[in-house]
């Protein structure tokens, strides 16, 4: 399984170096394991309620399900559930780090100016020397 972290479009106007091509500047963890697809209805009922108190917790009416209605238990039974035994993680990013501390430095600053939070975000993931 793959989780993908802050991203964003590299344009080549933002190196230093003027023959670049844009790219995509990325930081994830994988996720490493033994899948298993879970195809028991009353463990995909126990998955849904599990996943709905956690995202529902802050809500005033939050959202349970009602296993006797048989529209939802159909629709339960349409849900593709898996559960993935993690054996290992890996850490994986693309932020720049093969370019030279010039264009690093240019980069950065484009991110850090470019007032979206995420482009910021990621230009503090940027380890420039």
């Amino acid at each position: 399984a793959v989780f993908l972290g802050t991203n964003g479009y590299i344009s080549p106007r933002w190196y230093a170096a003027k023959d670049n091509v844009p790219t995509w500047n990325y930081t994830a963890v994988h996720a490493i394991g033994t899948l298993r697809k879970i195809e028991n209805e009353e463990e995909l009922m126990k998955l849904v309620d599990k996943l709905t108190i956690e995202h529902e917790a802050g809500a005033k009416s939050p959202w349970r399900a009602d296993w006797s209605n048989s529209k939802i238990r159909k629709m339960v039974n349409a849900i593709i559930g898996f559960e993935l035994k993690v054996e290992r993680w890996e850490g994986k990013e693309k932020v720049g780090q093969n370019r030279s501390a010039e264009d690093q430095a240019s980069l950065k600053r484009n991110l850090e100016n470019s007032g979206d939070p995420a482009y910021q975000f990621l230009a503090k993931q940027m380890k420039t020397s």
